[in-house]
């Protein structure tokens, strides 16, 4: 199976190492907690929730397929998507044991710690490059063509006002901003596509836009978008949701500076 080649990757060994890391400092949240055998792990866990697999196996399955699995000293978080419907199911295959720790505990130590924040970032580009050999294996439809994963901590600037580039970027977790000056005109959410006018367009990007807390962003050039909207439809249609919500948000700031200035 394809899980078992990428077990014996160089990627996924070094994967506990680098979780140990940057937890290293970061205080447990209560005692572990106990799952038994064929448990759904996130319907059974809070909103949120960021654990460390102490004992026992899960595979995570999407439409039915095995795609990857995690083993004792796994980092294992709630898997993000535009529906509960989109999501991977993390599925307990034995009895399994997971120690809680808080995002803000861990946003906290990577704020004060380099190390830790290099380890980090360094686990999260490893990480998301597994899951797009693994996902790109099982089905076309799961292509991710020539996608950039990227990182950045609070403040980094993601896309600059005034610069021009044929990159098209999806938030895959944290929260971005973006500002034109110096006045903010709106917040970018996870799934959220950004950047894709000015990449079709070629002109310049109208919108400098920054990390409000660590997030992981997808880069991905405008001819691959074309391909990825071929083959995932309902990209189209987020993208589409997204810029609606956009020109909302837009029209909200414009009216409340004008009040602002009246």
């Amino acid at each position: 199976m394809y899980v078992s080649e990428l077990k014996e990757s160089s990627q996924v060994r070094q994967l506990p190492r680098l979780v140990s890391e940057f937890l290293q400092q970061v205080p447990a949240s209560g005692q572990p907690t106990e799952l038994p055998i064929s448990s759904n792990v996130f319907s059974e866990l809070p909103d949120g929730a960021s654990f460390v697999l102490q004992s026992g196996h899960i595979e995570v399955e999407l439409d039915g397929k095995l795609i990857y699995f995690f083993e004792p000293g796994d980092f294992v978080s709630r898997p993000r998507g535009n529906s509960s419907a989109d999501r991977p199911k993390f599925i307990c295959t034995q009895d399994v044991t997971l120690q809680a720790y808080r995002w803000e505990d861990i946003k906290a130590q990577l704020q004060k710690d380099a190390k830790a924040l290099e380890a980090w970032t360094e686990y999260q580009a490893t990480f998301n490059a597994i899951l797009v050999q693994a996902l790109s294996h099982y089905s076309s439809h799961s292509r991710d063509p020539n996608s950039e994963y990227l990182n950045f901590a609070p403040g980094e600037v993601i896309i600059a006002q005034g610069e021009v580039s044929d990159r098209v970027f999806t938030l895959i977790e944290g929260h971005l901003e973006a500002f034109q000056g110096d006045v903010k005109v709106g917040d970018i959410y996870e799934d959220e596509i950004f950047g894709a006018m000015a990449a079709f367009t070629s002109e310049k990007r109208t919108a400098t836009v920054k990390a409000k807390e660590f997030s992981t962003v997808r880069a991905i050039r405008q001819e691959d978008f074309v391909e990825l909207v071929r083959l995932q439809p309902e990209v189209c249609r987020t993208l589409i949701e997204n810029m609606a919500r956009q020109i909302l948000d837009l029209n909200e700031t414009i009216l409340s500076m004008q009040v602002g200035n009246s």
